[in-house]
């Protein structure tokens, strides 16, 4: 084991960074798309803390911005469903 350890620190940081490329794929789904879309739902709707429809999506935006690992998380698993197959970028 620690001659993998010794290895892997001989190499350059270019290629550390190459090796953990390859082993991440970009997301189907990106939370931050999500996100923008929720924000921009947000802001169609006039600002009214009495409608629920702006209470959900206000805290909805709120709580996703707070847990985006978890938000791309969930859609990373979703991806893998299919859930996103039909979506155009």
């Amino acid at each position: 084991m620690q001659r993998i350890l010794n290895d892997y620190d001989r190499r350059g940081p270019s290629d550390r960074l190459e090796s953990h490329r390859t082993l991440r794929k970009d997301p189907i789904m990106r939370a931050e798309t999500m996100l923008a879309e929720l924000n921009r739902l947000r802001k169609d709707i006039d600002e009214d803390p009495t409608d629920i429809e702006w209470l959900a999506l206000h805290h909805a935006f709120c709580f996703v911005s707070y847990k985006m690992g978890d938000f791309q998380a969930y859609l990373d698993e979703e991806a893998g469903k299919g859930s996103f197959d039909e979506f155009e970028d």
